[in-house]
């Protein structure tokens, strides 16, 4: 990263400000903390939904590199929020070369939002995955296919699940010879959705801050 966006990761993780002509409220009326962008119902609309999508995409080409065969569903997620409808699919169906399937569904906790405070991190983690292996799990009992959550949180804490599949798709990658060496590739893997969730808290926080100069 360079010295603007380091700049901004590196005080979004200290839970400053980003800027210092920040008012006092939000336009939805909520006060705006250095955490509020993440919780803000007409931001999460927009730019969470973008980081998510943008996470999301970026398991799929890691997929795709170890030589799996992928299908995303981010068009068909939003769709159901607009008409506020429940979503039965997840987010990435992933076909191994050997034909196995599985899906994932991505999710990020913002884990010092004020609903989390008390709540270890861990903790968080947890729930969130069981969260999802309950909404998911006619995916495993009705089509006979894995369901992993994939979930993180804003800092970067990848939930052990997570970490799983990836090491999963590792395996793949060194097997069907797209990598010389599995940690290599995990280690490559963990970067590049670093690099995605990072970006994506970039754009969060920049757009909060321009919805409210505009």
């Amino acid at each position: 990263f360079r010295n603007g966006p380091y700049r901004v990761i590196f005080l979004h993780a200290l839970g400053m400000q980003i800027n210092k002509k920040v008012p006092a409220k939000c336009a939805c009326n909520m006060d705006y903390t250095p955490d509020h962008p993440h919780c803000c119902m007409e931001i999460r609309r927009k730019a969470v939904t973008d980081r998510h999508d943008s996470i999301t995409r970026t398991f799929g080409d890691i997929c795709k590199d170890a030589g799996c065969q992928v299908t995303l569903e981010p068009t068909m997620r939003r769709a159901n929020q607009q008409v506020k409808q429940s979503n039965k699919r997840a987010d990435a169906i992933v076909t191994t070369p050997d034909g196995i399937t599985f899906s994932i569904d991505t999710s990020v906790i913002h884990t010092t939002a004020k609903t989390y405070t008390r709540i270890a991190v861990g903790e968080q983690l947890n729930n969130r995955a069981q969260a999802k292996i309950d909404k998911y799990a006619h995916i495993t009992q009705h089509q006979n296919s894995k369901f992993y959550p994939f979930i993180m949180t804003s800092m970067g804490t990848l939930h052990e699940k997570a970490i799983n599949v990836l090491e999963y798709i590792a395996g793949i990658a060194k097997e069907q010879a797209r990598a010389h060496c599995e940690k290599i590739f995990l280690k490559q893997a963990i970067n590049r959705l670093m690099d995605t969730l990072h970006r994506g808290n970039i754009h969060l926080l920049q757009y909060a801050l321009n919805r409210l100069e505009s």
